[in-house]
């Protein structure tokens, strides 16, 4: 019991190890040492334990093991990225919400050639905010993905429901449904003028014969 207490979860919290296992392939069968002092376990059994044994639980191991290791919570790739992702897209946000107010304000709505004027600098803003987001959205899947997948004792067991629930869910409308929608809008914007186009080219001919 105190075995799989205190080394239980390195089975799926692998991470959360000694610090010698940061850079490198740390396999527990290996013998190397330094593995976080958990107070959870992946069995069952040891679970339903632990509200009992946490009050008789020796906690300045895991004091040793923090002076040790001072580096064992520091902030992970998925946190720091997480935090980009937010940042950047309240910024892209904000600042598509500027960019609107300046061209509902502008001279662009009373003067076409205003109009044209304010696009040659706001479309390419528009671009570069749309950018913003596509950037903030990949790395917010990336770090929604890990912390769905990873975040939990029973990561395998959740699976089912944490990552290919999610995964479904949040890429397939837009990758199956939205996208081939949009793409046949598109071409269809195409094909109508090009009636038109041809339309105006056969009543001119027939109005010229």
């Amino acid at each position: 019991m105190e075995h799989d207490l205190l080394h239980g979860m390195q089975k799926s919290w692998p991470w959360q190890q000694g610090e010698e296992c940061f850079n490198t392939d740390c396999n527990p069968s290996a013998g190397v040492q330094g593995y976080l002092r958990s107070l959870m376990s992946v069995h069952p059994n040891f679970t339903t334990m632990l509200p009992v044994l946490y009050v008789a639980f020796p906690q300045e191991l895991t004091s040793v093991y923090l002076i040790r290791n001072p580096k064992a919570y520091r902030v992970l790739m998925v946190t720091e990225c997480a935090a980009f992702a937010s940042a950047l897209l309240i910024a892209a946000l904000a600042s598509n919400v500027v960019t609107y107010i300046m061209y509902l304000t502008s001279a662009s709505q009373e003067h076409t050639k205003a109009d044209i004027a304010f696009k040659q600098i706001g479309f390419p803003l528009i671009i570069l905010q749309y950018m913003m987001l596509c950037m903030a959205l990949i790395s917010m899947s990336y770090a929604g993905s890990y912390v769905l997948s990873y975040n939990t004792p029973f990561a395998q067991q959740q699976q089912p429901i944490n990552f290919v629930y999610y995964s479904l869910v949040a890429y397939c409308p837009p990758l199956f449904l939205f996208l081939p929608l949009s793409f046949l809008a598109y071409k269809r914007s195409g094909w109508a003028i090009k009636k038109d186009v041809s339309s105006k080219v056969n009543i001119e001919l027939k109005g010229g014969t």
